[in-house]
């Protein structure tokens, strides 16, 4: 008796102590994570204020309006920008897996997911205070997850949102097989057969399908095809969120020494901004309709399954590009790369037919050097998602 509640009363004091601790390391990871990215963009923004500020074009008040409009502008996200980034970095799906307790041996997990690199941790948190703070964010290694399980937060508060502001990429389709899949379960209390069926015909089209297993248990399944995604008009604040997610801003330097003599060496420079947003081929429509939208830049496939939206004119830039971002405030910690693309443009745009110093690329490269260096990062997540997709 006495030792039975010894035992126990030290699993619940080890069970406390550990929650509390778990709670304090997500704590201070948040913190870490804010206080390096702070740290990371200090340059960034010691540079913004010297271009801005310090150079005597703006005054102190003027310089914090200007900076705070691309950073700081407010901390709720528009519905628009959910929609946008989730066609960029969301999955929908539904696991399913054996399950020996379970009327039919399998058993159903719905869920949606974002996934992102560290750097982005709070903007996951604005995103769960968007969805009413549903949902759990996790930690593995150097990356975040906002992820909804919880079938009443996905009837009640997901999906709502997502049929008031659909998705505009092919991921509309895995939306809706989803959002099917989920009534279905919904209105069963307890899953029959044939609404299992059902489930299977939607699932087999949804991210990588089903698996060997199901397709031999159940070799008569009608597979519901992949709906159509309706033509929607594009929202400024859905494209920041896309872009947020999919896209990039880049300088692309080039240093080439020549002689024109034997003992002549001469070193010539060259730099140029670049404009980007990669997506899959099967959204090249989308990627036209963008053109569209900005009036310019133009869309290349690649050898692969991907396709470019690609602009690297300097008077697009500055003109269209730049103005766009400056109205409608990135919201990601992409907004550091958009900083010091803007602060490359001004360099640019000083020298006007000047040709480069060497001190004047060394400070352009030294700007590259602070941009775009979770990009690598991020496809690699995405590349493993995908090959994860369906498991």
């Amino acid at each position: 008796g006495l030792k039975y509640h010894i035992i126990l009363a030290y699993y619940y004091i080890t069970t406390v102590f550990i929650s509390i601790t778990r709670l304090i390391i997500i704590n201070y990871i948040y913190n870490i994570t804010i206080i390096r990215n702070i740290y990371n963009n200090f340059s960034t923004l010691r540079t913004f204020y010297k271009l801005h500020y310090a150079s005597g074009k703006v005054n102190f008040k003027t310089f914090i309006k200007l900076y705070s409009s691309l950073t700081l502008k407010d901390s709720s996200l528009h519905p628009e920008w959910i929609t946008g980034f989730t066609d960029g970095e969301g999955s929908f799906g539904i696991k399913i897996y054996k399950a020996k307790g379970h009327k039919l041996g399998w058993r159903l997990d719905p869920f949606f997911q974002i996934k992102l690199n560290a750097r982005d941790l709070d903007i996951l948190y604005r995103i769960k205070e968007y969805f009413g703070g549903v949902g759990t964010i996790s930690f593995e290694k150097n990356t975040a997850k906002y992820i909804i399980r919880k079938l009443s937060d996905i009837v009640d508060i997901l999906i709502p949102h997502f049929e008031a502001y659909p998705l505009l990429t092919k991921k509309f389709a895995d939306f809706e097989l989803f959002r099917q899949i989920i009534l279905i379960i919904k209105n069963e209390s307890s899953l029959s057969e044939q609404g299992f069926i059902k489930i299977l015909n939607l699932r087999y089209y949804l991210n990588k399908g089903i698996s060997e297993e199901l397709k031999e248990l159940y070799p008569n399944l009608v597979p519901v095809m992949r709906p159509e995604v309706p033509e929607r008009k594009i929202q400024p604040e859905w494209l920041v969120g896309f872009i947020d997610g999919e896209g990039s801003f880049n300088i692309i330097t080039v240093e080439k020494k020549s002689s024109d003599a034997p003992s002549i060496l001469s070193t010539s420079y060259k730099v140029w901004l670049h404009f980007q947003i990669t997506q899959h081929s099967r959204d090249t429509t989308l990627m036209e309709r963008i053109v569209t939208f900005f009036d310019c830049g133009s869309v290349k496939k690649r050898n692969t399954d991907a396709v470019d939206f690609k602009l690297n004119k300097f008077e697009l830039l500055e003109n269209i590009i730049i103005p766009f971002f400056q109205k409608y405030p990135l919201q990601s910690a992409k907004v550091f790369d958009f900083l010091s693309f803007i602060e490359a443009a001004n360099v640019i745009k000083s020298k006007k037919t000047r040709q480069w110093t060497a001190e004047e690329f060394a400070k352009i490269q030294n700007i590259q050097s602070n941009m775009n260096k979770y990009i690598k990062e991020n496809q690699n997540k995405k590349q493993d998602d995908e090959s994860n997709k369906g498991k």
